[in-house]
């Protein structure tokens, strides 16, 4: 099974708060925001979900009562006939956290609730300074996927992944990317965040010597991925209506 295992200024403090951005109440995702048992959700792109808990009980009697037909369930699967399907996911070592990705037919609205300030209060970096630490690998992975949402503009994610006993930096989708964040964006191993728009930029993720040491993450604008050597994975075109079965079969 694959693992799923803001960002502050340099002068800012990280602050917790209940984020709603905007989005329609009537949506799954607007519903489950409204959610007790869901603590945290993330957008990935306009069709998949993650959303997290600290029981699982609470978060499928969720997902149930949004269902309006014949909740389906096989395993960690639930299928709610045309409209999503959903997928229990292993989380990291160490986490107390249940995570789920849904996956819906229809387009939701660009909203999450997490660690970050709401969208309307994000602040673009310093062009060419260091991100502060104090916000995880996938708290950035949202910043950075609101920044360039406010922008118009197109994400373009690379990580580093093994190949045998090689490792190549890979242009990853929505869930590869997000697996990559939750269990390792905070390792040792480089990752880039590109997005091209209104507003072009990239943050660069350096490599660390040790795991231990301080993660040093670097903005900058006006650049992409050019200069970069990277291959790129299969089969990681943004989710459809009429995929979505074969996208979830093809991730677990």
């Amino acid at each position: 099974m694959a693992k799923l295992a803001s960002l502050v200024l340099l002068i800012l403090v990280p602050v917790f708060f209940p984020i709603v951005s905007y989005g329609s109440e009537e949506s799954l995702r607007g519903r489950l925001l409204g959610s007790r048992s869901v603590e945290a959700l993330y957008s990935i792109d306009d069709y998949l979900t993650v959303i997290s808990g600290k029981e699982a009980g609470p978060i499928e009697e969720e997902l149930k009562s949004i269902c309006t037909e014949e909740l389906k369930i096989d395993g960690d699967s639930t299928v709610c006939g045309e409209f999503f399907e959903s997928r229990r996911l292993e989380a990291p070592k160490g986490s107390n956290r249940i995570f789920y990705i849904v996956l819906n037919t229809a387009p939701q609205p660009f909203v999450y609730r997490n660690s970050l300030p709401s969208i309307n209060e994000i602040q673009t970096p310093a062009n060419g300074m260091k991100i502060r630490e104090g916000y995880k690998s996938i708290d950035l992975l949202q910043y950075m996927s609101a920044l360039c949402k406010i922008d118009n503009g197109t994400p373009e994610i690379v990580v580093s992944k093994r190949y045998g006993r090689t490792v190549r930096l890979t242009k990853v989708g929505g869930i590869e990317a997000f697996n990559y964040f939750l269990s390792s964006g905070d390792g040792k191993d480089p990752w880039f965040f590109a997005c091209h728009g209104d507003q072009k930029f990239v943050i660069e993720k350096d490599y660390t010597y040790s795991p231990k040491d301080e993660m040093k993450v670097f903005y900058y604008e006006n650049r992409g991925l050019e200069g970069i050597d990277f291959v790129k994975e299969e089969g990681m075109s943004p989710a459809q209506p009429e995929d979505f079965s074969r996208m979830m079969s093809s991730m677990f």
